[in-house]
Parts: structure tokens; sequence; C-alpha cells
């Protein structure tokens, strides 16, 4: 299991970011079905993307990490 921390969810999400395309690189080789995210770290997410990117687009990107993780949870769980 892989714990995501905020930084590399921000780093993801937000390609103005310092550490966006180290973070790209690494999130392409490494199995996503064994990532973790806290939910403390999710709600950090969202806090911070909520102040740098705005409400509408944080929502937008808390939608798209909580969904990616579950399918990995579930893909991992189930195959």
């Amino acid at each position: 299991m892989i714990l995501v921390d905020t930084d590399a969810l921000i780093g993801l999400a937000n390609p103005n970011d310092a550490l966006h395309n180290r973070v790209v690189q690494l999130y392409a080789q490494v199995d996503i079905t064994r990532f973790a995210i806290l939910p403390e770290t999710l709600g950090e997410f969202a806090t911070l993307m909520a102040i740098r990117l705005g409400r509408v687009t944080a929502q937008q990107l808390v939608g798209t990490v909580a969904n990616s993780n579950r399918s990995a949870t579930r893909s991992a769980t189930l195959g």
C-alpha cells in the first residue's frame, strides 16, 4: 500500500505546482491500485485547492480523486 500525501495530490492536480512534473512522472511508474488516501489528506487537499483554485474547481478535483481512489481500492480487492 502506498499512502498518498497532500503535496502529491496537489502536484498531480495543479499544472502550476512546483512538484507537478515530478509527481506526474512518478504516478506513471506506480501501480495505482496500491494507492491509499486518508480522509484527512483528502480534506486538506480540498481546503488547499479551494484556496488556490476556487471552490468549484476544488469540488471537481476532490470528486475525481475520491472516485479514483474508490475504483483503485475496489480493483485491488476484487482482482
